[in-house]
This record gives structure tokens, C-alpha cells and sequence, in this order.
């Protein structure tokens, strides 16, 4: 769909600013010492410092208009947005109230109602497309004349002198102007214009700059209002007012301290023109997404005003969803269609936060470095799968009330696979029966005894192991409640061969399984280097302990990317261990993850003829050709790749020996892990999100056909399963042409 390009009129006469704002858009501000005395060396070197600041807010403005603009629909030339801020930073210092007196003192319009109604009417005939009215702000923190409030913000000769440099397409002005003053802040003015052009689609910016005094800072508080009519055909007879409070909301402006010389050095004033041309060209760049909202009631992209940082972002999207609320009112019977437009916008907010909070370039080798093409594919492929929500959103919001059919959880789906990929986060989940040497194993390869082990079951609940500077555990309940705790109190706690807890379970509780129905996960910190590149790894309780274990394990199952089996020499292939194993390879419903294997506790057979060590190799052999429906030459060829033996044990007592894991197998297993990790991580993220979406639009469309006698709308139908077919065979094409 083509983007509305809006045609905006940015007029408005030439008024006195003489403000002094030291923060930028952000709030930020130069701490000023404030002292009752100040000495004439202090003053100069204060001024020397705000000029300095003034230069840097300056290159800072040019720098964030230009992205903010960069890919918005308007469509304006980044040399015009530096010329635009130059001359924003000179403008004239006329007497605002001296305009009241012209002939038209009682009307906003400069040239009068019928010149102004005559050219816009034209403007818009030839483009077809809304007009944008930007009136000046009223400025109340600043007097034109004693005692005599009334100043106000205008950018007409900043964007009248850019126009006739560039000629810009988008603007409809003249030199003098459309508006003459700042609307008031009753709907005296509103209604004025509205009656005279209410024939025109006009969207009209307003507003008012006011100053708050505190203990230390003055503060101006900016009240923007958008007000508009004749948008589309619906909309008759009535314009619609509606606040919204883009950045910046409040800026300190000074200490209190500072004399009226002090404010009004000149200087100072062109930070208030700063900010408000920020709040303005966000404001025109927003009304582009907010139009497209209202009119075509599309989800606007927030990504395409490249913002600067995480809160502009946030409360940009808490503006849409204003929009949102207040399009709920308007049109009742659409309210889950908004409420689900709103679930996705905090989807996309949450994917931008956690792509600026994460920053995995730094493993415990320095050639595990995540290059720019991987990150770009992992953008891309999160991009196509928010297009399949909007896809299956869009859809669901157009059938579940008349049919019952719902899909929200396949929505779910796609958005744990963004979440997954967003995160950079990587796991490797350990598995394995009872009194395997998962916890010792998983020591070994941390290189340091973080969980508990012993010669029965020590993992209570499921303890994902990762990075943090500091030591500590979190145990995560199942009532949502936390339990932060250090590492030494954990394994006292929870740990399942721990006196203290047997004595707790004892006395508390009637049996183990009630004390574990009540805990959900643990989560260890440690600043370990491995860990630090977003990779985790997840220890587990064995199969044959409790079913609410088996239950987690099987809820892990779908958390992690790689799964590490244990296995063990003396016991070659359970019953319960070939059924764990059929779900992961067999089980249409799962997800495929690469496996490990690792035959440990070769330690306890060290003593055992070779003949017989062969023999119970063998065994395993016939146990991988049975699982995994391979011959037995695969099967021969598994060992040193995804296959080791390993002597779990010996590895661990020459860690605390400080000798070499050499002869252990985990040293071999350690190298094969430290090339998957480098070549075949990302794919295996990609291909797992693949995965899921394959799995989402086989089950919706066959959800769909099960009930398509009900459905009376067949574009609709049509049109779902034509974009989820295309959207996914984009997907799987993409990750075809990805090398590892």
C-alpha cells in the first residue's frame, strides 16, 4: 500500500523567543553551581561552557533530524533539514501582541479568510492529498512586554527560506504566510478555521509551551494538540481534537538562581527552538503513521523514524496506542482489533529494546564474533516473521467472533521465535535418566563446581546457567514470586540430596511432589567467559524422578536450541531413554534441535576387558540404528561428530588436580562444540524459527479448512493462505542460501 505524502503548511508569524534552555531533547542539562555571589570570572566561564554546549546541541539536532527524517513518508531532502535548522537557530525577535492590531486582529489568517480558503483549496485539488496547518506554540515562559505574557515559537522563515532555496513539493506557503499568531487555547481559533475550511482535509498542530517553577530548575512542559476534519468520508460536520504528548514533554531550562540578564543573553533561546523543531518534526513525521492509522487502519512502522534512543521509541508507541484507545471508542465493535494492533506494536517496542540491550560480540574465543551478515539475516528473518503475525492477526480478528475459530496461540508461536532470535540468546539443554552426570558434566564443561553432584539425584527443578557479573541464584515460583539467593544457599535449599531440604520436605510438606509443585525454575549467575556471549546452558532433573520434572523437561524441551542426551555406559538405552528420545526425532509436533550424545560413566567399565567395552559399544550402536531409523555405517559415523564417550568423573578430578581433560572425551566434545558454535549457531536459530513457522501455517490452514463451510468471506480465506504460503516459502528460501 502507498504511504499517504502529506502536504504540509508550516506558517506562522515572526514572534520573540528569549528562553534559556540548557538540556536537550532528552533532558539533559549542564549542571550549573548555583551561587548566590557569582563572580564575574564565573559568569564568563559559564558562558564560554553554554556556548560550547550550544555548538554540540547544534550538531547533535542536525545529526538526529536527519535520521529521524531519513526514511520517513515526507520525503524531505537532508540538506533542507540542515538548512532548516540553521535558520531556525536566527529567528527574528518581533512583538508577538503588535500583530493583534493589523486589520484582521480578530482572525488567525494573515491574508484573510477567502485568500487563505482560495489557495488551499487549490493546494489541495492539485495534490489531493491533507494539508498539515502548524500554528505557532503560545510561549508563556517568556514576557514580550513587562508584566505581559503572551510570547510564542515560530518556524515560518526557517521552512518559508528552505522552500524557496529547494522548492520543496510537500510545502504550500509564501513568504508572509497563512497564520499570523499562535491559536488560543479555547476553540475560539479552531472553530474559526474549521468553519472557514472545513470543505478542506486539514490537520492542524497546536499548542502551548508553559514554564513551571521547582525548587532548583525552571521547567518548560509542552502541550501539543492535533485537531483535524474532513479526512475521510465518514467523518462529517465536526472536527476531532486529540492530545498527544510527543518528546520532548518537560526540559529544565535553568537554575533559579540566574538573573532575567542571564535568561535573556540570546543564546540561550535557541535551545527552546531546538527542542520544539524536534517535537515538530517528529509530530509531522508521527501525523504521516497516524493518517495511514485512522485511514486505512493499518499498523503504522515506528521503525521508519529511526529514533535515537529507546525512550523516544516507547513514547511514540504509547502515543499509537492512544491512537488506538481512542479509535476503540470511536468504533466499539473493532476493539479487539485494536487491542490486538496494540499486542503487536509492544511486540515490535520489545524486539527494538532488545536488539539495543544486547550486545553478544564477545565469547571466550575471540574468533566467536558475530559478524554484520549475521546479524542482518537474524533481522530479516524476525521482520518476516512479525509480516506472518499481521498476516494470521488480520485474519483472526475477521473471523473469531462470527465463527469461534481462534489462532491466537499460533500468534504466540511466531512471537516466541522472535523472542528467541531477538535475545541472541543460546541454549544447550542437558537431559538424560536418573544419576546420569548431567550436573557433573555440565561442571566440567564450565570449568568450575557450580551445581551439585552426587551418587543419587541432586536437580530439583530445571537451572538455566548464565552470565552475570555477579554470583546469585533466582528461583522462579510458580505464583510468579522470586527467591534471590546466593549459590552456597541454593544447593542447601534445593538441592535434592541437601539435609536441610529433606528435613523441610518432611516437616511442610506431605510429599516431594507437593514441594515441587510450588517452584518453576532456577536461574545461576556466574561470570564465567563462556557464558558470555549470550550462550546457556540448562541442567535438568533425571526422567525417572517425578511426573511435574517430566513435565518441565518437556516445557524446557521447547526453550532450548541444542540438546546434550546423557547416557551412560553400564545401562545402554533404557525404555524410558528410547522414549525420550523417539519424541525428540519422531514426534511430528516438535520441534527438531541438533542432539548430542554422550556416553558417560565409561569410568565404572575402565576395568572391563576391551572385548566387552566393544561389545557394549555395539550395543549402543544398535540402539542409535533403532532410534533413529538409520543404518548402522550412520550410525559408525556419528561417533566423534555428535557421538562421544566420556569419563565424566576422571574430567572432573583432574579439573580440581588442574590436569587436562586429555583421554576424558570431554576435551574432544569441548573442540566439537566450539566449531558448532562458530559455523552452525545461527542457522540452527534460523532454522528452528523456520521450523515454527512451517508448523504455524500447517495447523491454522488446516484450522481454517475444518471450518471453511462457516466462513462466508472466501477473499479472505484466499488472501490468508496466499500471503502465509508466500511469506514462508520467503523464509525457507532465504535459509536455503545461508552457509553455515
Amino acid at each position: 500500500m502507498v504511504e499517504p505524502i502529506f502536504t504540509t503548511l508550516l506558517t506562522s508569524s515572526v514572534a520573540e523567543v528569549v528562553v534559556k534552555t540548557v538540556g536537550d531533547i532528552l533532558g539533559k542539562f549542564i549542571d550549573i553551581n548555583q551561587e548566590s555571589e557569582a563572580s564575574r570570572l564565573r559568569l564568563e566561564e559559564m558562558t564560554q561552557a553554554s556556548r560550547l554546549r550550544l555548538e554540540e546541541l547544534q550538531e547533535e539536532t542536525e545529526y538526529s533530524l536527519i535520521k529521524s527524517l531519513a526514511n520517513s513518508e515526507i520525503r524531505i531532502n537532508e540538506q533542507q533539514i540542515i538548512e532548516h535548522l540553521k535558520a531556525s537557530y536566527s529567528i527574528a525577535t518581533n512583538r508577538a501582541l503588535k500583530v493583534l492590531n493589523t486589520e484582521y486582529a480578530n482572525s488567525p489568517f494573515l491574508d484573510g479568510t477567502e485568500t487563505t480558503h482560495e489557495r488551499l483549496k487549490a493546494l489541495y485539488e492539485e495534490t489531493k492529498l491533507p494539508i498539515i496547518l502548524v500554528s505557532p506554540f503560545w510561549d508563556d515562559t517568556k514576557s514580550i512586554e513587562l508584566n505581559d505574557k503572551g510570547g510564542y515559537v515560530d518556524f515560518r522563515n526557517a521552512f518559508n527560506n528552505s522552500y524557496l532555496q529547494a522548492s520543496w513539493k510537500n510545502l504550500a506557503s509564501k513568504q508572509d504566510g497563512y497564520l499570523k499568531r499562535p491559536l488560543y487555547y479555547t476553540d475560539r481559533d479552531v472553530n474559526y478555521i474549521y468553519s472557514n475550511l472545513s470543505d478542506i482535509p486539514i490537520i492542524l498542530i497546536h499548542g502551548t509551551i508553559q514554564g513551571v517553577n521547582t525548587q532548583q530548575y525552571n521547567i518548560q512542559r509542552i502541550y501539543p494538540h492535533v485537531t483535524f476534519w474532513n479526512l475521510f468520508p465518514q467523518q462529517q460536520d465536526r472536527y476531532t481534537s486529540l492530545d498527544l504528548k510527543f518528546l520532548p514533554l518537560q526540559l529544565p531550562i535553568g537554575s533559579n538562581s540566574l538573573t532575567d540578564i542571564d535568561l535573556q543573553t540570546g543564546e540561550y533561546s535557541l535551545d527552546l527552538q531546538d527542542n520544539v523543531g524536534k517535537y515538530l518534526t517528529k509530530a509531522i513525521g508521527l501525523l504521516s503513521s497516524f493518517y495511514h492509522l485512522y485511514h486505512f487502519e493499518t499498523r503504522p512502522n515506528l521503525q521508519q523514524f529511526q529514533l535515537d534512543n529507546i525512550l523516544e521509541l516507547e513514547t511514540l508507541s504509547l502515543q499509537v496506542n492512544c491512537l488506538y484507545d481512542f479509535l476503540s471508542q470511536k468504533n466499539p465493535s473493532k476493539a479487539d482489533y485494536y487491542k490486538f494492533q496494540k499486542e503487536t506494536l509492544f511486540l515490535e517496542c520489545e524486539i527494538d529494546k532488545l536488539r539495543r540491550s544486547n550486545d553478544f560480540t564477545q565469547f571466550h574465543n575471540t574468533s566467536l564474533k558475530l559478524g554484520a551478515r549475521k546479524e542482518e539475516d537474524r533481522r530479516w528473518f524476525t521482520n518476516q516473521l512479525v509480516e506472518m503475525i499481521d498476516t494470521i492477526g488480520e485474519f483472526n480478528y475477521q473471523v473469531r467472533d462470527k465463527i469461534g475459530l481462534d489462532l491466537s496461540s499460533f500468534v504466540d508461536n511466531l512471537k516466541e521465535a522472535i523472542r528467541s532470535l531477538v535475545a541472541m540468546k543460546f541454549r544447550f539443554l542437558i537431559i538424560g535418566d536418573l544419576n546420569r552426570g548431567k550436573s557433573t558434566i555440565l561442571n566440567v564443561l564450565l570449568r568450575q563446581k557450580l551445581l551439585p553432584i552426587g551418587p543419587v539425584a541432586t536437580t530439583a527443578i530445571p537451572i538455566f546457567v548464565k552470565y552475570g557479573k555477579q554470583e546469585k541464584v533466582l528461583v522462579h515460583k510458580k505464583d510468579g514470586s522470586k527467591e534471590e539467593l546466593s549459590l552456597e544457599e541454593y544447593k542447601q535449599r534445593y538441592s535434592l540430596n541437601s539435609i536441610e531440604l529433606r528435613n523441610q520436605i518432611k516437616y511442610s510438606y506431605k510429599s516431594e511432589k507437593e514441594w515441587l509443585s510450588h517452584l518453576d525454575h532456577a536461574e545461576l549467575y556466574y561470570p564465567i567467559e563462556l557464558l558470555s556471549g549470550g550462550l546457556e546452558f540448562i541442567d535438568t532433573a533425571g526422567f525417572n524422578n517425578q511426573d511435574i520434572q517430566s513435565e518441565q523437561i518437556f516445557t524446557t524441551i521447547q526453550k532450548s536450541h541444542v540438546i546434550i542426551f546423557i547416557l551412560s555406559a553400564d545401562q545402554p538405552f533404557t525404555k524410558i531413554e528410547k522414549e525420550y528420545l523417539h519424541y525428540l526425532v519422531s514426534n511430528p509436533n516438535q520441534i527438531r534441535k541438533p542432539i548430542f550424545y554422550l556416553i558417560n560413566k565409561w569410568d565404572n567399565l575402565k576395568d572391563f576387558p576391551e572385548k566387552e567395552k566393544e561389545e557394549i559399544r555395539r550395543a549402543f550402536v544398535d540402539g542409535f540404528c533403532k532410534c533413529l531409523e538409520i543404518n548402522e555405517n550412520e550410525a559408525e559415523k556419528m561417533w566423534g561428530n555428535t557421538v562421544f564417550n566420556v569419563y565424566a568423573k576422571t574430567a572432573l578430578e583432574n579439573l580440581n588436580q588442574r590436569e587436562t581433560l586429555d583421554e576424558t572425551g570431554l576435551q574432544e566434545f569441548t573442540k566439537r562444540l566450539d566449531d558448532f558454535i562458530v559455523n552452525e549457531r545461527l542457522k540452527t536459530e534460523l532454522d528452528q524459527a523456520v521450523q515454527i513457522a512451517e508448523f504455524v501455517k500447517v495447523q491454522v490452514l488446516f484450522q481454517v479448512s475444518e471450518r471453511l463451510s462457516e466462513i462466508e468471506d472466501e477473499p479472505e480465506v484466499t488472501r490468508l493462505i496466499t500471503n502465509i504460503s508466500q511469506q514462508l516459502e520467503t523464509l525457507k528460501t532465504r535459509y536455503n542460501k545461508i552457509d553455515n
